[in-house]
């Protein structure tokens, strides 16, 4: 565990000597509001919906005709207008619906706003402990070098063997590529970082290196029941099909609204030779023969199907809950083993080192030692990977789904 901690200051000293400009996770959090291309493409939509709350709440129209006959001599000139009346709240309902559709619309965008913090969020916590892990894998190297080193000096005594030497140097180059794989890992959790934020690939990131949470998982523990009771209360798309159910009810209502006959008044101003005469006319649409029946059998459906809508979503969200719950702690468990055992192990290099050179134990009992020491450090950091996964999922299904569709 010394050498975990160790290599981290090392790190952290020689990547980011000052923490001058260094960038934050909420820093991070902010950029991808503001230049995410799915989110920006996401309020594109919505500014669509909120001018068909205008376009469906408007009112209707007057219409003007002018009639001339005999243009010659103008024997005769009539001049129309004509405005449609809606005696029904058909406006109204129509308003409501669209403004439903457009709040869950908002809904939707607030919940790829959290699946996408969410992602992003790993993203981070994947970066900074591939970071880690290069530390790790450098300051393994440099222990490997000195032991080969070791080895080669024991070999010119004739103290060691052929054997050793070729186990040492076949050691030496596993920690080189084990390096670079780190060092790869590394760069592709920055790519997907910088991707996030709607950067190229390979932009540099820095970041304050004494963030604690990247090491110390959250010890804030509540109990199922009050993570679900949170996640039907908050939860974006929750929100968003309850909101849709509300616009498919006023839908229905529209429809039935549509079977009062709609009314329109008429006014002409009309000159024959030399007389001038005003007219009115009041005109009704009468529903006799179809009364929308065909309409508001498939609003009454629309409302049924967004209500079991509703109810899947809450089924799925307890499933999420629960499940997210569930692998959290499990990983917080694996966590506390992970670095029980790390701690368990600190000291087993040095020792098997000094037992070696002074031939206490053979080159192969060293290196077997050595192996434990490697997983058990490496465990614990992948355990630290699994428990951030899961402690973001369980964030984000208290907010919204991990299905990003």
């Amino acid at each position: 565990m010394r050498l975990i901690l160790f290599a981290m200051t090392l790190v952290a000293t020689a990547a980011y000597p000052a923490a001058a400009g260094a960038m934050t996770l909420d820093s991070v959090m902010e950029e991808i509001r503001s230049s995410n291309p799915e989110l920006a493409a996401l309020r594109g939509k919505v500014s669509v919906l909120e001018a068909a709350v205008l376009k469906t709440s408007a009112y209707p129209n007057p219409s003007i005709e002018v009639e001339q006959s005999r243009p010659d001599n103008f024997h005769f000139r009539e001049l129309r207008v004509r405005q449609p009346i809606v005696l029904s709240n058909r406006r109204a309902l129509a308003k409501g619906a669209a403004r439903s559709d457009l709040d869950a619309s908002k809904r939707d965008v607030s919940a790829k706003e959290a699946a996408l913090m969410a992602a992003a969020k790993k993203d981070y916590f994947a970066f900074r402990l591939a970071e880690e892990r290069v530390g790790f894998e450098e300051s393994n190297r440099l222990f490997t070098l000195n032991m080969f080193n070791k080895v080669q000096a024991r070999l010119l005594v004739g103290v060691a063997r052929n054997v050793d030497a070729a186990r040492a140097k076949v050691e030496l180059e596993q920690t080189r590529f084990n390096l670079e794989a780190a060092k790869a890992r590394m760069l592709l959790a920055r790519a997907a970082l910088n991707r996030a934020m709607g950067r190229r690939p390979d932009e540099a990131l820095a970041f304050s290196a004494d963030d604690p949470r990247v090491l110390q998982p959250s010890e804030d523990e509540k109990g199922f029941d009050q993570y679900l009771v949170e996640a039907l209360a908050g939860r974006q798309d929750i929100q968003a099909s309850e909101l849709r159910r509300q616009g498919a009810e006023l839908s229905l209502r529209l429809e039935r609204s549509r079977r009062w006959p709609d009314l329109a008044v008429g006014f002409a101003r009309a000159r024959e030779d030399e007389s001038i005469y005003s007219k009115f006319s009041l005109g009704i649409e009468l529903p006799i023969w179809y009364r929308n029946k065909g309409e508001v059998d498939a609003a009454r459906a629309e409302v049924g199907v967004r209500g079991d809508e509703k109810r899947g979503v809450e089924r799925a969200a307890s499933y999420e809950v629960y499940s997210s719950w569930l692998g959290r702690g499990l990983a917080r468990t694996r966590v506390s083993a992970m670095r029980k055992n790390s701690l368990a192990v600190d000291e087993l290099r040095e020792i098997n080192s000094r037992d070696y050179l002074s031939g206490k134990i053979d080159l192969t009992a060293y290196y077997e030692g050595n192996r434990i020491f490697l997983e058990q450090n490496l465990s614990y950091l992948d355990a630290l990977q699994e428990y951030h996964d899961k402690d973001i999922e369980l964030e984000q299904v208290l907010s919204a789904s991990l299905r990003t569709e």
